[in-house]
């Protein structure tokens, strides 16, 4: 039987030969390349011969989630599960939304690691519990809720003020608009929006690029 062949990417080395040796001694698994950097994981993303790439997503230089978007460009087909210590949502997102097959957090034990690359070369999506209910297929509207398309322009405005981190107090100041006013906008972006909470509006302002992760 042939082994599913990775590719490994992380600049600690420890934790590389960690991982590495959890995967090759699973007996189907084989670890074909290791590099410690986003440009060495995008040049040798074929060259190792790798079916899947395990990422990690803080690298020095051109970090895992740029590379992975590179890599998704060139090489559709090549399955990158994310690796990570970040479980906030806009990390996450930006995972999903750079082209990656699956995110498993670094404190995952050896049989969700195993389990993650074998669905992920298999050709399904896999993301640990901690972060699944973020994926983009359950998220909040995040499908067919587009806040470019359907909210006002004074609308994207305040949701990216919200997302920034403002209280209706400074939103109001900030635009010169009453309080209530900016409350009033508010409950008509999460209608729009069909979001319950400030948590689920952030999300939405990342995925849609209306403010930085």
């Amino acid at each position: 039987m042939s082994k599913i062949k990775v590719l490994l990417a992380d600049d600690h080395r420890m934790v590389r030969t960690g991982i590495r040796n959890l995967l090759q001694q699973a007996g189907d698994i084989e670890v074909v390349a290791e590099v410690d950097s986003g440009e060495q994981a995008v040049a040798l993303a074929t060259a190792s011969g790798a079916e899947v790439i395990l990422m990690d997503i803080s690298m020095p230089g051109l970090n895992g989630l740029e590379a992975t978007r590179q890599i998704k460009l060139k090489y559709p087909d090549l399955r990158v599960l994310m690796l990570s210590m970040h479980e906030e949502p806009e990390y996450v997102i930006r995972a999903m939304k750079s082209g990656s097959s699956g995110y498993v957090l670094k404190s995952a034990d050896r049989d969700e690691l195993l389990n993650a690359v074998r669905r992920v070369h298999s050709g399904e999506k896999y993301y640990s519990p901690g972060v699944a209910g973020i994926m983009l297929e359950d998220g909040p509207s995040a499908q067919n809720h587009d806040p470019n398309l359907i909210l006002t322009a004074r609308e994207r405005q305040i949701l990216h003020l919200v997302a920034n981190g403002k209280v209706t107090k400074e939103i109001a100041e900030e635009l010169n608009i009453s309080p209530r006013t900016v409350e009033t906008h508010r409950v008509n972006i999460m209608r729009k929006l069909d979001v319950a909470n400030t948590a689920e509006l952030i999300k939405l302002a990342v995925l849609y690029k209306l403010v930085e992760a």
